[in-house]
């Protein structure tokens, strides 16, 4: 019989490295202190979570939470014990429930970091290069297979990092991943070296990689006065292609909706006087946001009535009701306070499920719309995914969303008392327009094809066409 991987785990860090090198510059937490944020944590997803054991039994969710409490004999870190608790956490399958390690505090232990961007696959090859971090000379070369680091076998590598990520796909838990560099030291206590096997031109290759202290690194790249091009993080943008007669729409993220709401007006006023006939929607990097954004794009692009979702439903706590009136202490939002003062416990259908009616709109597009996904498109820009593909307003292209049409969403965020680790928690469920009961899956395109060849084919095909 396999042993669980919540075992393996615990043997690794309670037995084997509480005074490793690394985890030592991390403040360490007595067993007592421990079990008191392990109570409070199956307490909050408990009281928090609308359906939290849809997946991994209640019985079986308490057996692994109880088996990490007795097993932790000896003080630990709090990295260590975030790695535990995001490994159980990680089999609700839920990317809105997860928990969270502080990068700066991780940065601040002035780790070692292995010094190059990489790319994680589900499917093999697992690792690939893509280049070095700004000041650091490549000792590998650009796109080659990683196969091996210091022995640990990428195959392995990879699937502990989706252990170690909620999500409802694999390869959406990939996509969130934190920096390699964390894993390789903090989970796996790597230490100085990095030997990395890798396979170039299919022949395979081993090289030493010296590892770079935080502070060594951050002082080399203040010291490069190499300028690199910015990359552009603008939540969302137009392109015009006159020649195909092509707009693309490119949205990294559904937020700020007064922002969007005159970007959205201006872009379809340009699609208009352009006499655009395609337009492109790029959701490849979107992990969702404010679904609000959904409505209101699809008051450009289609002209009858429409919902995102079939139905949606609520849960009310403890935890929502600190939560929104912390908020609302912050943003001075009366909204904040609806239905604050709730039975904890209560369960009820929500108001997302509202039919939006077309208003009159001069610039509403009537050419052909093309729609581009991957397994990064999350949360709303899923839920906006399954709304285009169900009333059939045009051809989605790319790979399953890593958002599922049938979800749990709008978190709830607390901090366990002692680690002051972040647990975030869904507190409603979406039944995306369209989608059944169980239908525990993303939205698939029309058109399947890896996301990062998915615009290069779309606009062969405009042009074919």
């Amino acid at each position: 019989m396999k042993r669980s991987i919540i075992f393996i785990i615990l043997t690794l860090f309670v037995f084997g490295n509480s005074f490793c090198q690394n985890t030592a510059k991390f403040k360490l937490y007595s067993p007592i202190e421990l079990a008191a944020d392990i109570d409070t944590l199956a307490d909050y997803i408990e009281a928090t979570h609308i359906n939290p054991f849809y997946k991994l039994s209640k019985i079986e969710f308490y057996k692994e939470l109880n088996a990490i409490k007795t097993n932790i004999t000896n003080p630990i870190s709090s990295v260590d014990f975030y790695f535990l608790l995001s490994t159980l956490l990680s089999k609700i399958e839920d990317g809105h429930t997860c928990i969270s390690f502080s990068q700066r505090e991780y940065l601040k232990s002035n780790p070692i970091i292995f010094p190059y961007n990489i790319k994680l696959s589900n499917n093999d090859p697992y690792i690939k290069v893509i280049k070095p971090y700004k000041s650091v000379k490549s000792e590998l070369p650009f796109g080659v297979e990683i196969l091996s680091v210091n022995n640990v076998e990428s195959k392995k590598i990879i699937q502990d990092i989706k252990n170690l990520n909620s999500g409802e796909s694999a390869d959406f838990r990939l996509d969130r991943a934190l920096d390699f560099s964390f894993y390789l030291t903090a989970f796996y206590k790597m230490q100085n070296d990095f030997e990395i096997k890798y396979k170039e031109n299919n022949i395979i290759k081993t090289k030493i990689i010296k590892g770079i202290k935080n502070d060594s690194l951050y002082q080399l790249q203040k010291n490069d006065k190499t300028v690199e091009p910015i990359e552009n993080t603008v939540d969302y943008s137009l392109k015009i292609i006159a020649e195909l007669k092509t707009a693309i729409i490119n949205f990294v993220e559904f937020r700020e909706v007064d922002k969007f709401k005159i970007f959205v007006d201006s872009a379809f006023k340009q699609i208009k006087t352009n006499n655009i006939e395609n337009l492109i929607i790029d959701l490849r990097e979107n992990t969702g946001g404010n679904s609000v954004i959904g409505d209101e794009l699809f008051q450009y692009i289609y002209n009858k009535p429409f919902s995102q979702f079939s139905k949606a439903k609520i849960k009310y706590s403890k935890l929502r009701k600190k939560f929104y009136s912390e908020l609302f202490v912050q943003m001075k939002d009366s909204f904040l306070l609806h239905n604050i003062n709730k039975p904890f416990g209560l369960v009820e259908d929500d108001i997302d499920t509202a039919i939006v009616q077309p208003r009159e709109n001069p610039y509403r597009f009537k050419g052909s719309i093309y729609l581009l996904t991957s397994t990064t498109t999350f949360s709303s820009a899923t839920d906006f995914a399954q709304c285009f593909k169900y009333y059939k307003m045009g051809k989605i292209i790319g790979q399953e969303t890593g958002g599922w049409i049938v979800c749990y969403g709008d978190i709830i965020n607390g901090k366990l008392p002692n680690t002051r680790l972040l647990i975030s928690i869904s507190h409603k469920s979406f039944y995306c327009i369209g989608a059944k009961e169980n239908d525990w899956h993303g939205v698939i395109p029309d058109i399947e094809i890896q996301s990062d060849k998915a615009m290069d084919y779309t606009l062969k095909l405009i042009n074919k066409n």
